[in-house]
């Protein structure tokens, strides 16, 4: 059987000030190595994003119709190597010319002792409705 995952809604993303913790395990590093063959011992940008698209999501589909108009990164350390994450996330919505509301989306990373790890801002046009 399938599980049907809700709907992300925008009112849902913003940790309102508050740290909260996302543990992806030590696979999904594991994973992006061998998916992208990255050998580095630095911080890496993709998994800062795929980790921060994780943490705003929190396990909920976006809804059809948005579009994904950028990322920006600012990659500090590398990625915690027990996959344990805090994060915090920050929403600032306004109109679109399109119609359709844009959002961007600002996740920090940190390791739980609170050395930074990224922030990946998240710019979409977030249908209404």
């Amino acid at each position: 059987m399938t599980e049907v995952l809700t709907v992300l809604k925008i009112s849902e993303i913003a940790t309102n000030g508050e740290w909260k913790t996302l543990d992806v395990g030590r696979q999904l590093e594991a994973c992006y190595r061998s998916t992208t063959e990255w050998e580095g011992t630095g911080s890496s940008a993709g998994l800062s994003i795929v980790v921060a698209r994780r943490a705003f999501t929190r396990d909920r589909r976006l809804p059809a119709g948005g579009v994904l108009l950028g990322i920006d990164l600012r990659s500090v350390s590398p990625p915690p190597s027990d996959g344990r994450y805090e994060f915090l996330i920050d929403t600032d919505v306004t109109p679109h010319r399109s119609g359709k509301s844009l959002v961007r989306v600002l996740t920090q990373l940190r390791i739980s002792e609170g050395k930074p790890v990224a922030g990946v801002m998240f710019a979409i046009l977030w249908p209404n409705g």
